[in-house]
C-alpha cells in the first residue's frame, strides 16, 4: 500500500509509550524510505506527539480526500437542515 501525507492511520505496534491502535495522521514521508512521521492524536483527535513509523507498522483508516468529502457532505446536510427549518418558520 502506498501511503500519502494527510492519510489518517492507525498503528499496528506499540511504540514510545503509545499502544497499538493509536490513531494519527501522516505528517511527512521520508522520500526513498518506507517510513514516515505520524502526528499522534489523543482521544479527541488533538495532536499530542510525532513519532516515526515504518509503513508496515501502520494501517490506513481514511484518505485525506475521503475525509474532506465527508466533511463537505456534513456541511451540506447542515445547510439543507437550516434551509428546511427557515422555510418552515416562514409559514408563521
Amino acid at each position: 500500500m502506498k501511503f500519502r501525507e494527510g492519510d489518517i492511520v492507525q498503528t499496528k505496534v506499540s511504540k514510545e509509550g503509545y499502544k497499538a491502535g493509536t490513531k494519527g495522521v501522516i505528517a511527512h514521508i521520508f522520500e526513498g524510505h518506507d517510513s514516515c512521521v505520524v502526528e499522534i492524536w489523543d482521544h479527541t483527535n488533538y495532536p499530542i506527539d510525532t513519532i516515526d513509523y515504518r509503513f508496515s507498522e501502520l494501517q490506513l483508516i481514511l484518505r485525506e480526500e475521503e475525509w474532506v468529502r465527508i466533511l463537505l457532505q456534513v456541511q451540506e446536510a447542515i445547510r439543507n437542515k437550516k434551509s428546511s427549518l427557515m422555510a418552515g418558520l416562514s409559514l408563521f
